[in-house]
């Protein structure tokens, strides 16, 4: 049985698309940690493509010394986009880009239409939603992963 609290599901193409989500829970925040029980923000996202897309994106762990580095990360995010295709409306697995300080450098994964996964220092992995008081004016761009040719 599908709950709201375990699973979340977008509807695409006339059939719904599900994620356990519990399994991601338990992952500690460690900046710029590359591994699957230790990751930053863009390792989480990377995981979780990884294991349920079967798509591995670059690390990127050497374009960017410290994640508290928002100016670095901020122009990573900037010169990557090519890969990445604006929409107005997340979906499941969609790339949600935040300002932290001033700097385009947090990101997290979309369960639907309201909710996001992520890992944050200080609060390790947890689902949000984006409209609530912290992140509803942080929002500043929702992307959607496109392969390279």
């Amino acid at each position: 049985r599908l709950t709201v609290d375990i699973h979340q599901a977008a509807r695409q193409g006339g059939f719904f698309i599900c994620m356990n989500t519990d399994r991601y829970l338990g992952i500690q925040y460690v900046d710029r940690g590359r591994t699957e029980t230790e990751a930053d923000c863009w390792q989480l996202y990377r995981l979780i493509m990884r294991n349920e897309r079967g798509i591995d994106l670059p690390s990127y762990d050497d374009r960017y010394a410290t994640a508290n580095d928002g100016i670095s990360v901020d122009a990573l995010i900037a010169s990557e986009l090519r890969y990445w295709q604006p929409v107005s409306e997340p979906q499941l697995y969609d790339l949600l880009i935040f300002r932290v300080a001033g700097n385009e450098s947090h990101c997290g994964m979309a369960l639907d239409a309201s909710e996001f996964i992520h890992i944050f220092k200080g609060c390790n992995v947890a689902i949000e939603s984006r409209h609530n008081r912290r992140w509803r004016n942080r929002g500043a761009g929702i992307y959607r992963y496109v392969h390279p040719a």
